[in-house]
């Protein structure tokens, strides 16, 4: 018999497949008694196949599905999902595929067809977009050589028929400079080594195979002694604006007849931010910046080479001047720990030098909240002292000094919140005083700087920071006094003290007991007022003349703390036992 054709062929091969497509769907055995069921399902997969293009996707049908379920959520008033629905689909189909280039194929609406079979209810299932990394495409790499020489003539030395080079020819050409004042641009006739015509040649040392690389190593990675004014110059750029420094000082020179230049130190730029850093970390011995007797100043004969003498001085004093701020706070953060500045000479550490009253929690509450802030100041000043060791990028003075102007406006707002509520209070005030002082202070400036709005926006998080830490022994004692009527204040810095003289169970415990300090702000002094009128008042009666502060944040709780206090070490003096449990939980 004739073999079948390719046709033949093929419609075998598709009945197999879907006999056995039957047979995985159905489970219906194909040998069964009749085969009725089994033709039936048959029958119906090939209608399906040849009448109703179940083989291929409907595109259009797709989209109506996509523009339904657009349609959906915008009336679900999911305006979110529904933007991120139609975004997605659209970048999908108009993007190519690994095994087509070309958009909106068969393959894309088959791909969506079958996620919007698979997917259930997609408006009542919650999506939220996560971001996606976008691939960083490689820049192919610019062979600029090539590109810069192309059509130069490359010399690679003299050859058999090139004629010698003659003594007179190289003097000639070395006397006549390379003119380009056509073009503007100045050469840089920098020397590749210093050339001293009275330098003796000293002949070459005998090293070892592996010396050299070592010893060139440890010369580029040794700092000159700057600091000790016999450092050796250092090679620099010839071009004009490398050497602005000598070219003004030749101008002095040469229009004023009196002016003598002085003997400098020439320092780099590098050199000179480094000390920055150090200056801003707290460092006390440094060469450019010199402390003394608290004022930070700037060494006079200092330079540059690319800039002026008073162009440098000028931004360095600015500099000088926040150094002196993180000096003055650091002092005081060393005060309040017990440590004294003069206990650490000459490389020894001794024992810290312990005051003779210990600083009250809320001073040690406001150093607290001082430290941690100069913890995150020394890292990002380390960060950049990392970048300028490993030369990644750029570091210049302007660079640094633009990236630290957050911060160096952060420590001008610390300096003027230390300087009114701490620097200012005489040193022989009581605690209440300082305490509420410092308080009110802090209070005001975030209500100050928060006036302004979003311009002082990282200020006021910086003083609510500040206030939150320091406001904490304030806090912890209304906790302790109104949970278990203990009103805890060694240091005697609470506006209200407890007069041990009138015992719980006296007749006039509830009259007498307490004391409310009140600080005016005109006078500075105390004035005590009775418990009784606070309660009863809420501390609001004062005279019309004099402001009185009594921690601002407290005075719309203060006639609740008062009664809650009292009514707290009542209970815990009746001692009882059936009603405290019963009078906890209803407070």
């Amino acid at each position: 018999p004739a073999s079948p054709g390719p046709r033949g062929r093929f419609e075998q091969e598709q009945d197999r497949a879907v006999r056995a497509l039957v047979r995985c769907v159905t489970g219906l055995p194909e040998e069964e008694l009749g085969g009725e069921r089994f033709q039936a399902a048959l029958n119906f997969a090939w209608s399906n196949f040849r009448f109703h293009r179940f083989l291929d996707v409907n595109s259009h049908k797709v989209e109506r599905t996509i523009e339904g379920i657009h349609e959906k959520l915008v009336i679900h008033s999911d305006l979110g999902k529904a933007a991120s629905w139609k975004r997605l689909t659209e970048k999908f189909l108009n993007l190519p595929l690994p095994s087509t280039e070309e958009t909106k194929t068969d393959t894309h609406y088959s791909i969506l067809s079958l996620l919007l079979c698979l997917s259930d209810s997609p408006s009542n299932t919650t999506y939220v977009e996560k971001p996606r990394a976008k691939e960083v495409e490689k820049e192919e790499e610019f062979d600029w050589a090539k590109y810069l020489m192309e059509g130069e003539e490359i010399y690679f030395g003299p050859g058999i028929d090139t004629p010698d080079w003659s003594g007179e020819s190289e003097e000639e050409e070395d006397t006549q400079p390379l003119s380009r004042e056509d073009s503007g641009i100045q050469v840089d006739r920098t020397p590749l080594e210093d050339q001293d015509p009275n330098k003796k040649t000293v002949p070459n040392a005998s090293w070892k195979v592996s010396e050299p690389d070592a010893r060139s190593w440890l010369e580029q990675h040794v700092v000159p002694q700057y600091w000790t004014g016999r450092a050796p110059r250092f090679s620099h750029s010839l071009h004009l604006h490398s050497n602005l420094a000598a070219v003004w000082d030749h101008h002095l020179y040469t229009s004023d007849p009196l002016y003598v230049p002085e003997e400098r130190t020439l320092v780099t730029e590098t050199q000179v931010i480094r000390e920055t850093l150090w200056l801003l970390s707290g460092v006390k011995k440094l060469f450019i910046f010199q402390l003394n007797d608290g004022k930070v100043t700037v060494r006079n004969d200092i330079i540059v080479t690319h800039l002026t003498h008073n162009c440098l001085r000028s931004v360095l004093e600015q500099i000088a001047a926040y150094g002196q701020v993180v000096f003055r706070l650091q002092k005081f953060i060393d005060e309040v720990m017990g440590h004294s500045p003069e206990s650490i000479m000459h490389g020894t550490v001794s024992t810290p030098k312990k005051t003779t009253e210990a600083p009250f929690r809320t001073y040690q509450a406001f150093m607290w909240a001082l430290y941690k802030y100069f913890i995150s100041f020394k890292e990002e000043l380390a960060e950049i002292e990392k970048c300028i060791i490993n030369k990644d990028k750029t570091v210049t003075l302007s660079i640094v000094i633009d990236k630290l102007s957050p911060r160096l406006a952060q420590l001008k707002v610390l300096h003027k919140v230390f300087s009114t509520g701490v620097a200012e209070v005489p040193p022989d005030t009581r605690n209440v005083v300082r305490a509420s002082h410092l308080l009110n202070t802090l209070y005001k400036a975030i209500l100050e700087y928060d006036s302004v709005g979003e311009a002082s926006e990282q200020t006021v998080s910086l003083l609510f920071s500040l206030w939150v830490e320091t406001v904490r022994p304030y806090l912890q004692t209304v906790d302790e006094w109104i949970v278990h009527g203990n009103l805890f204040d060694p240091a005697k810095e609470f506006i209200i003290q407890r007069n041990k003289n009138v015992p719980v169970n006296h007749r006039d415990f509830w009259y007498a007991t307490y004391t409310l300090y009140s600080v005016s702000e005109k006078t500075e002094n105390e004035e005590k007022m009775s418990d009784n009128a606070s309660a009863s008042s809420g501390s609001d009666q004062a005279p019309s003349s004099r402001q009185h502060t009594m921690v601002s944040f407290l005075k719309p709780v203060l006639k609740q703390i008062i009664m809650a206090g009292k009514s707290m070490q009542l209970l815990k003096n009746l001692q009882c036992k059936d009603g405290s449990p019963q009078q906890t939980a209803s407070r």
